[in-house]
């Protein structure tokens, strides 16, 4: 595993790889994790704070990374497929793999697949969930 440093989110070192981004759904809606009571929904227009994330990569497991929102909880997701962003301490519902779509109706875009349950992240607004393939 090599580590590298990009000057503005990376760092090197022991410590593990970060890098602060927004996430956009289908529709081009940014995922929000709002202030009060730890909701997350997918209806941001714009990249402000609320639409910040820090995604952790894992230094056991090289494919894994954690996906945290800008209060320090961690994006989650259940059996069920259900979603939260209310957690404060990394386990394996928070793990996730970053897929990159390589086929022509994909190209370029990412696939949020949660390493646990093998479900993926998808959804709009404040309907948010797991699923078998993304849409």
């Amino acid at each position: 595993m090599s580590q590298f440093a990009n000057g503005v989110n990376g760092v090197k070192g022991s410590e593990a790889l970060e890098w602060k981004m927004g996430l956009l759904n289908q529709s081009g809606k940014y995922l929000t994790a709002e202030t009060f009571g730890c909701k997350i929904n997918a209806s941001g227009t714009n990249l402000r704070k609320k639409q910040l994330w820090i995604l952790e990569h894992d230094q056991v497991q090289d494919s894994v990374v954690y996906i945290r929102s800008h209060l320090n909880r961690y994006l989650s997701c259940s059996e069920k497929g259900v979603v939260r962003c209310d957690v404060e301490k990394k386990g394996e519902k928070e793990q996730f793999v970053i897929e990159y779509g390589s086929d022509l109706r994909n190209k370029g875009k990412w696939a949020i697949r949660n390493e646990k349950t093998g479900l993926y992240f998808q959804g709009e607004d404040d309907n948010l969930f797991c699923d078998k393939a993304p849409h």
